[in-house]
């Protein structure tokens, strides 16, 4: 059946939702060139980029070439009829994204019922009104952006969430790690010194900072503050007996304590 309608009575491009990128390509299927030459013009009067194709083989063909925004397909076609050609869409992974909208002179119940069936979007009735299908067709590629943005914040949750994982993985394996160390590592009940793998006396934070690479600040609690020379109260000691802290080093002590050595 041929599309009857006036094309006067279009509404202006300035009207049509602005996409993010280039225009969104259209691709028009049906076996009649009235048809094809009528929705190529008012689509490209709304500013949309359109493509033709008179059967379902050059419809799958043009598919493949370049993935549209979009198809308008006829239902009625011979050969490969709408309803196969849309089946033969569904079926490709690549291609099964796209939305299809069919326009056909059948308007029975179980002909709208199978063009769902077969994965169509929607259904538009011969004779077609144009504001009708300006607005379905700008509908659909909302929806569709909307679909793809979704994706895109699957993808990326899915990322969040398998760097959260390997972050999981690491710190338990540290925990595990340091467990294992202070397991192996004794420390003096009295001054809290540890021995290390070569059975030196060290202090906790130079072996800390020797093999976690990193710089441990150094300062003095309460309790120290008051037992150090010139503070408010204590014997007036020092810590240690004269002895050094280095890198390899040892605590200075001559005797061991607590682990009977």
């Amino acid at each position: 059946m041929t599309i009857t309608a006036d094309i006067s009575s279009l509404p202006p491009s300035s009207v049509r939702p602005a996409y993010t990128t280039e225009s969104p390509d259209i691709l028009i299927v049906d076996d009649a060139p009235a048809n094809l030459h009528l929705l190529s013009r008012m689509l490209m009067a709304q500013g949309y980029r359109v493509r033709l194709a008179a059967s379902g083989e050059e419809a799958l063909a043009a598919v493949q070439a370049a993935l549209p925004d979009l198809i308008l397909l006829d239902v009625h076609m011979p050969r490969m009829d709408g309803y196969q050609t849309c089946e033969r869409l569904k079926g490709d992974e690549r291609t099964r994204h796209v939305p299809v909208i069919f326009i056909s002179a059948l308007d029975q119940t179980e002909d709208k019922a199978k063009a769902f069936v077969v994965g169509g979007v929607d259904y538009v009735t011969k004779p077609i009104q144009i504001e009708e299908v300006l607005a379905r067709l700008q509908t659909h590629l909302s929806l569709r952006d909307l679909r793809e943005e979704l994706n895109r914040a699957d993808a990326e949750l899915v990322g969040w969430r398998t760097e959260q994982a390997r972050l999981k993985d690491e710190l338990q394996a540290a925990q595990a790690e340091i467990k294992t160390l202070c397991s192996l590592l004794p420390v003096c009940a009295s001054c809290q010194d540890l021995r290390d793998e070569r059975s030196y006396w060290r202090q906790v934070q130079v072996y800390v900072q020797e093999h976690a690479q990193a710089l441990v600040p150094y300062t003095m609690c309460a309790q120290c503050a008051e037992d150090a020379p010139g503070g408010n109260g204590g014997n007036g000691g020092t810590v240690g007996n004269g002895g050094t802290v280095g890198n390899g080093g040892t605590s200075g002590k001559s005797g061991t304590a607590g682990d009977g050595g």
